[in-house]
């Protein structure tokens, strides 16, 4: 049952993709990206202690789209990315990229 409730949503979300494209939390540390109708997931670890930021973005991981597995050109990932940082300076999340290798 709740698998339907889930499938129905997720529907929903890749039909309001192609309005415009948007971010939400997808888990702890994950955040789905929507554009088109289609979706990845994007890498942004919550931190904790005195960091001095809330959430860490990984960006040196290739990215795919949830339905196909293809690759995102290097324009749609750093769409994706400036969609989610954009999310995050709406709720005042203070982040950062992670600088190091993966």
């Amino acid at each position: 049952m709740l698998s339907k409730i889930d499938s129905f949503f997720e529907k929903r979300r890749l039909r309001k993709s192609f309005t415009k494209p948007f971010v939400r939390a997808y888990g702890r540390d994950t955040f789905r990206y929507y554009e088109h109708g289609r979706s990845v997931n994007l890498n942004a670890e919550l931190m904790t202690g005195s960091t001095g930021v809330d959430r860490v973005i990984y960006r040196q991981c290739p990215l795919n789209w949830n339905d196909t597995s293809e690759a995102l050109t290097s324009e749609e990932s750093e769409r994706a990315y400036q969609i989610l940082v954009e999310h995050f300076n709406r709720k005042k999340v203070r982040w950062k990229y992670y600088e190091g290798r993966p």
